[in-house]
């Protein structure tokens, strides 16, 4: 009687076990891509909005060439929170001594804010995205 309790084991908490060793991984991946998400809109956004300055500096006149230029990116960036603190807006040549029709290269800089603690111990925070249109 007592050899046949031996035989079938208790494995009640095992998948317990297995499951709350795995879970973090989990985690770790899935706010890994919510982070990536974030990331590469950011990105995709300022690329767009720098051609979109780019654009609108070429056609536009000579005396309100910078203003249009950045009120441009920021139309076109509007669901970033483009602020003083978070990206940067280098228009080369300068639009005032530019003519229309010369080349213009507009350069978006913009620093994404990770929110996940574990990614943004991995990642730069924060993660600075460059982009430049000619």
């Amino acid at each position: 009687m007592l050899k046949s309790l031996f035989l079938f084991k208790n494995e009640k908490g095992q998948a317990l076990v297995e499951f709350a060793l795995v879970v973090m991984m989990l985690f770790l991946i899935l706010f890994g891509i919510v982070e990536f998400g974030r990331i590469f809109s950011a990105s995709l956004t300022i690329t767009h909005a720098a051609r979109e300055g780019a654009r609108v500096g070429i056609v536009s006149s000579n005396s309100t060439r910078e203003e249009e230029i950045i009120s441009a990116i920021q139309n076109r960036a509007s669901v970033l929170n483009l602020n003083d603190d978070n990206h940067t807006i280098a228009i080369l040549p300068d639009p005032g001594t530019a003519s229309r029709g010369d080349q213009l290269t507009i350069t978006i800089t913009y620093d994404v804010d990770l929110i996940v603690p574990i990614i943004s111990q991995i990642l730069p925070n924060p993660f600075t995205l460059n982009s430049t249109a000619i």
